[in-house]
C-alpha cells in the first residue's frame, strides 16, 4: 500500500492509496472541500455536540463540524499509521489538531483509546456522542474500520451504563469510601495474591446448580482452593464448608444479607477481596482484606500507575467475572465453575440456603406458600428462552449481560498459559469458552493465602490538586446531571464540590 497526495483541479491537496496498483482518490478530484460539505450535510443533526470519527484523511470532512459553534468536542481516529505520517505536517491538519475542541488518535495509540473510554465520564455531560466513519475510507478498510467502530460503540454503551450506576448510588458510594478508608493505615492490594498458587480451584456461584456440586465439594475439600462469590458463602457455611477466599463487589447496603448472621464466627478470618466502596457493614466484617480498585472516580487518589501495572484494576458488573479474573491472576491452571447458571432452571433461581430463601421463607403464609412467592419472582423478572436441553429455561437481561461478561473473561484466559475453565454439573445455560464436566479430576493444590497483612502503606497528604479533585467531584456531577436534571455542566460541578468541600478529603496513596 502506499499513501501520495495529488493536487485536485481546485488547486486543494487530494489524498490517494494504491493498493495492488489501483489508485483510489479519497476526495473528489475537481472539488475535495465539496465532498466534505456533503458529508456534514448528510451527517450533522441539531443538538448533536460530540463527535467521533473514524478516518482523518486531509480533514475536509471534519472540518465543517469544527466550524460549527453548537459542536463542543470531536475525537479523531486514524487507524492507519501510514495515512497519518502522510498528512500530519500538512498546514491544514495542524489547523485541527491544535483546535481546542479535537483530539487526534493514530496508529497504536488507537489502542489505548478504545479501553479508555469506559472510564471517561466527562462524555457523559455532552448531550449526544455521534460515531461516524468516512465512507471512502472505509470502503478501503472496511475490517479495520468495523471492528474499531464496534469496540467504541460498546466502549461508549459500557460508559453510559456506569455512569447511571455511579450516578444514582453517587452520595451512598462516596459515603462508604470516606467511612473505610479512615479504618485503615494499611492495605494488601489485590495484586498481592497474583503468581502465588498452582492446581485446582473452584470457584462458586449461588445458582440452583450449587445444590448438586455441594456434597462433592466437602467430601473432597482439600483437593482445591475455594473461591466463594458474596451469595454463595452461605450455603456453604451452612454445610459446613469454609471458602479459602471470598470476593464481593456491590457496595449496596443489601449485600449485607449474604453475610448476615455469620460475621463474628467463621468467615471474619477467612481472606476477602472487596473495595472501599464495599458497604462498610461488610467491610468491617473481615479482619484480612485485599483490596481491589475499579474505575470509580476516588481511585485517582492512588497510584493509578502502579494499579494499572499490577492489573488492581478489576472492574466487571458481576462478582462471577471478577472471581475468575482474579483466579487466573492467582495462577491456577484448572478452574472449575459451579453453580453459575445465567438463569433459573428447574423454575428455581438461587440453591438452597441463599439469603433469597431466607427472605422469601419469612413471608410464606399458608395461602401463599414459599414455592408460589418463588414463582411470582421468577415470572415477573424474567423471559422465557430456549435452554440447551429440551425444556425451556428462564432468565433475565441482567443474566444474559453477566453471561457474556464472563464469557468476554474466559476470551481472555487465552493468554494464561496452559489455563484449562470447566463448569461442573451446570443446569443453566451453558458458557462458551468452558467445557462441561460432571465429576471434576483434581491435581494436588500448592499454595496458601497469607494471614499476616504484610501490606502496604496508606499515607494521608494534604487536598488533592484541582485535576483530581475535580476527578473526585465528576461522581456526584454525574448525579447532578443524569437525576437532578442540571444540564449546564458548570452548574453540576459547583452543586458537586460544594458537597465535598464540607468532606475531609484528602490524598491517599500505596507507599
Amino acid at each position: 500500500m502506499n499513501i501520495c497526495i495529488e493536487k485536485s483541479e481546485s488547486g486543494k491537496d487530494n489524498l490517494v492509496v494504491i493498493i495492488n496498483g489501483k489508485r483510489q482518490p479519497i476526495y473528489s478530484r475537481y472539488n475535495p472541500e465539496r465532498d466534505g460539505n456533503r458529508f456534514y450535510k448528510e451527517h450533522f443533526t441539531e443538538g448533536d455536540d460530540f463527535y467521533i470519527f473514524i478516518g482523518l484523511g486531509l480533514g475536509y470532512h471534519i472540518e465543517p463540524f469544527l466550524n460549527n459553534p453548537q459542536v463542543k468536542k470531536i475525537i479523531i481516529i486514524e487507524p492507519v499509521e501510514e495515512i497519518y505520517s502522510e498528512v500530519k505536517s500538512l498546514a491544514g491538519i495542524k489547523q485541527i489538531h491544535e483546535s481546542g475542541k479535537v483530539e487526534l488518535f493514530s496508529g497504536k495509540n488507537v489502542l489505548q483509546f478504545i479501553p479508555g473510554i469506559k472510564g471517561c465520564y466527562d462524555y457523559l455531560f455532552y448531550n449526544r456522542i455521534r460515531v461516524l466513519s468516512y465512507k471512502p475510507l472505509e470502503r478501503i478498510f472496511s475490517l479495520l474500520y468495523a471492528d474499531i467502530e464496534r469496540d467504541i460503540r460498546k466502549g461508549l454503551d459500557d460508559l453510559v451504563k456506569d455512569g447511571v450506576t455511579i450516578g444514582k448510588f453517587a452520595r451512598t458510594w462516596l459515603r462508604n469510601f470516606f467511612i473505610n478508608i479512615k479504618k485503615v493505615d494499611k492495605l494488601t492490594p489485590v495484586f498481592s495474591l497474583f503468581n502465588l498458587f498452582k492446581g485446582a480451584a473452584v470457584i462458586t456461584g449461588a445458582g440452583p446448580s450449587l445444590d448438586r456440586t455441594i456434597d462433592d465439594i466437602k467430601n473432597r475439600r482439600q483437593d482445591f482452593f475455594l473461591i466463594a462469590t458474596d451469595a454463595s458463602v452461605k450455603p456453604l457455611v451452612r454445610n459446613g464448608i469454609l471458602p479459602d477466599l471470598i470476593v464481593t463487589i456491590d457496595p449496596q447496603s443489601f449485600v449485607h444479607y449474604h453475610f448476615d448472621g455469620l460475621e463474628n464466627s467463621c468467615i471474619d478470618d477467612v481472606p476477602a477481596v472487596l473495595s472501599f466502596l464495599s458497604y462498610p457493614t461488610v467491610f468491617d466484617i473481615f479482619k484480612n482484606r485485599y483490596i481491589f480498585f475499579s474505575r470509580h472516580p476516588t481511585t485517582c487518589l492512588f497510584d493509578m500507575a502502579r494499579l494499572y501495572e499490577n492489573n488492581a484494576i478489576l472492574n466487571y458488573q458481576a462478582v462471577s467475572s471478577m472471581a475468575l479474573k482474579i483466579a487466573l491472576h492467582m495462577g491456577f491452571k484448572d478452574i472449575y465453575l459451579t453453580g453459575f447458571d445465567f438463569s433459573y432452571p428447574e423454575m428455581r433461581m438461587y440453591a438452597k440456603d441463599t439469603f433469597f430463601y431466607d427472605y422469601t421463607l419469612m413471608r410464606c403464609v399458608r395461602f401463599c406458600p414459599f414455592q408460589t412467592l418463588e414463582g411470582r419472582t421468577l415470572l415477573r423478572s424474567s423471559k422465557k428462552i430456549t435452554g440447551p436441553g429440551e425444556l425451556p429455561l428462564y432468565t433475565s437481561l441482567n443474566l444474559l449481560d453477566y453471561l457474556q461478561e464472563l464469557e468476554s473473561v474466559i476470551q481472555e484466559a487465552a493468554g494464561f498459559n496452559g489455563v484449562r475453565i470447566k463448569t461442573w454439573k451446570t443446569l443453566g445455560m451453558p458458557i462458551k469458552g468452558a467445557d462441561y464436566v460432571k465429576a471434576p479430576s483434581f491435581g494436588k493444590i500448592s499454595g496458601m493465602v497469607k494471614k499476616e497483612m504484610a501490606g502496604m502503606q496508606v499515607s494521608t497528604g494534604a487536598r488533592p490538586d484541582e485535576g483530581k479533585f475535580n476527578a473526585i467531584a465528576v461522581t456526584l456531577a454525574i448525579r447532578n446531571r443524569i437525576f437532578k436534571s442540571i444540564s449546564q455542566k458548570e452548574k453540576a460541578f459547583d452543586k458537586s464540590i460544594e458537597y465535598l468541600d464540607k468532606k475531609d478529603l484528602r490524598i491517599w496513596k500505596i507507599t
